[in-house]
């Protein structure tokens, strides 16, 4: 397997169209339905991690103190029990007896490189986020475009960000390769990420906007962020991150069980 933004040389077979958001969604939701223990097992933990930083907010009552406390936490928490769903995704997708435990394993296993990338994730949108508020906040038509310009680069970023975490795991469970057979660093998921989304910025801005329309509800019920949300998206994305790879090249085509079978009759020559 390799890094497909850094093969050298053109795969054997010529890549398809970008994936169809209807299969995506269709494979993605059925996994994630035939998994609902796991969705669910999985949302309950993260949202108890979440609790952590909110708690300290509450709690400390020195305030820049206290916002620290509740960053730390959620940095040294939530990242890497994401990126630990993301795991688990994988394994369900890969069909490779799939656990519960495997959210510790890929917690621990992506520690370091979630830790790094949750920490850029947040960096880029707050920067992204500072600007588009300062810019707007001045009264000039310049400002504005410059607004809108930061607005636009942060919802390129958002795209990106969908492939992101599937990423992470598929370069540390060896799907995605350099060249030379070395494992790839943060920076190859950042550069695929770009890779995919570029490739099919349609399907990918639909994906996003899917996802926000599912999470809106499930976050303002309460109950839907606790036991639904996180696990669904981790399906989701890793769907369709896989979906995408193949089109390098980089997995096979997951086969549709909703497809006819082919009429193949065994011939003795």
């Amino acid at each position: 397997m390799t890094d497909p933004s850094r093969t050298t040389q053109p795969p054997t077979e010529t890549p398809v169209a970008p994936p169809r958001l209807g299969r995506t969604l269709r494979f993605g939701f059925r996994t994630a339905w035939d998994s609902l223990g796991f969705v669910c097992a999985t949302s309950l933990t993260l949202f108890a991690a979440l609790c952590v930083p909110a708690t300290l907010l509450t709690v400390v009552r020195i305030r820049g103190l206290a916002i620290a406390a509740a960053l730390a936490a959620y940095l040294l928490l939530v990242p890497p029990l994401y990126g630990g769903i993301c795991w688990l995704a994988h394994k369900v997708f890969e069909h490779d007896e799939p656990s519960y435990a495997d959210l510790w394993r890929g917690f621990r296993s992506l520690y370091t490189k979630a830790l790094a990338l949750g920490a850029l994730q947040l960096l880029v949108n707050a920067v992204l986020v500072a600007n588009i508020v300062f810019y707007l906040s001045r009264p000039s038509f310049v400002f504005l475009l410059l607004a809108i310009g930061f607005a636009y680069g942060l919802l390129f970023w958002w795209t990106n960000q969908v492939y992101h975490w599937p990423l992470l795991v598929a370069i540390s469970t060896g799907l995605i390769r350099r060249d030379d057979g070395q494992t790839p660093g943060l920076s190859a998921v950042l550069r695929n990420g770009f890779v995919l989304t570029v490739s099919a910025p349609g399907y990918t801005f639909a994906l996003l906007l899917l996802l926000s329309v599912i999470a809106i509800p499930l976050t303002i019920s309460g109950v839907g962020l606790a036991l639904l949300a996180p696990g669904i998206a981790a399906f989701l994305t890793t769907q369709a991150a896989r979906d995408q790879l193949v089109r390098f090249g980089v997995l096979d085509a997951q086969p549709d069980p909703d497809e006819p079978i082919g009429d193949e009759r065994w011939r003795m020559e």
